[in-house]
């Protein structure tokens, strides 16, 4: 029965901590490990959590009173320092008369929800947009392209005159900026069937290093790092690359004077990303950056199609990405400081 209920509390995706009136574990399930791992059962629940104060305060409430507290919805920063949204428990486990009294906390990871609800509002936002696309695409193309025609006509008959010249030129250049946006909200709002193959994914990320960074190497240096063993993985080569170019050269605009873009791949095998309750395979490509980082209001808004901070971007950019690596069933990742720089990480399924 022992064993039993052990592989029962292991196969559980929250995390579920026996300790004493110490703090000391005297057990620790295997999601335990997962959001915090390296973790030794020596170690105090009031060290491991004291960046989450109000947890610390759970527990020691039920050491004190020997009731049961909980906290809803509560964002709880696990060992990579990022937040998770969990509900939390803790309440007396019951024992023998004259047994040293015990502990338990149960973190439910809330997250997953979350990004449901993200997700599903993100998929609304695009439908509205394609619907809008639709319209006026071809009502704006035609247009355009006499804008551009004339455009072009005027440079060629203003050749003596360099200052209407560049009039015509300025013209001409938001009209291909336009088509460029329509272009792009047609990609975002109109799935487009992958074509999947074989892809070596070091070679393409190498590829694309290998000429962005031609582009001021007086101020930007390049750091890579490859996982030799990774595996080949079925995916679109271009849309795969489009990902990757995009990341690289956000992770180059972000920084203003000099510094140091590290483009890394690896493997991981993460618990939380698994299919029928086994563990899966994942492709990892992390782009790091040491520039001006993301403030934490911008950072929860930047998957939104339209919402930008750069003066000619189209907020299309990482809309973009992050759709084209879910069709390739992955993740998008971010994780960003301000004046530290920001990591992107691409997860794809092996």
């Amino acid at each position: 029965m022992e064993n039993l209920l052990k592989s029962c509390f292991d196969e559980s995706r929250h995390v579920i901590v026996i300790f004493d009136k110490e703090g000391t574990i005297a057990y620790k399930n295997t999601s335990f490990d997962v959001f915090f791992p390296g973790v030794s059962k020596d170690k105090s629940l009031f060290e491991i959590f004291k960046h989450n104060p109000l947890v610390v305060e759970r527990i020691l409430k039920v050491t004190q009173d020997e009731g049961s507290y909980s906290l809803w919805d509560f964002p709880v920063e696990v060992a990579d320092h990022s937040i998770k949204t969990m509900d939390i428990e803790c309440y007396p486990v019951t024992m023998q008369k004259n047994d040293t009294p015990l502990y338990g906390l149960i973190f439910y990871n809330r997250s997953g929800s979350a990004q449901v609800g993200e997700h599903q509002k993100r998929l609304d936002r695009i439908q509205y947009l394609a619907t809008i696309t639709m319209g006026l695409a071809h009502e704006i193309r035609n247009p355009l392209s006499g804008i551009k025609g004339a455009a072009q006509l005027l440079m060629d008959s203003l050749k003596d005159c360099d200052e209407l010249k560049g009039y015509a030129e300025i013209i001409q250049n938001e009209t291909i900026r336009v088509d460029r946006l329509i272009k792009d909200l047609q990609c975002l709002t109109q799935s487009k069937k992958l074509s999947k193959k074989p892809v070596n994914v070091n070679k393409v990320v190498h590829d694309i290093v290998f000429l962005q960074k031609t582009i001021h190497p007086e101020k930007i240096i390049f750091h890579e790092e490859y996982d030799p063993s990774l595996p080949a993985i079925a995916a679109d080569f271009e849309a795969l690359s489009q990902v990757v170019l995009n990341l690289i050269k956000n992770a180059r605009q972000a920084i203003a004077k000099k510094g140091t873009v590290m483009v890394k791949t690896r493997i991981v095998n993460d618990f939380l990303m698994h299919k029928s309750g086994k563990k899966q395979l994942y492709v990892a490509i992390d782009i790091n950056d040491t520039g001006t980082g993301i403030p934490p209001e911008t950072l929860k808004n930047i998957f939104i199609p339209f919402f930008t901070t750069k003066k000619s971007g189209t907020g299309l950019g990482l809309a973009l990405c992050q759709q084209i690596v879910e069709e390739h069933g992955g993740q998008l990742l971010v994780k960003s400081e301000e004046e530290k720089g920001s990591t992107f990480s691409v997860l794809l399924p092996v």
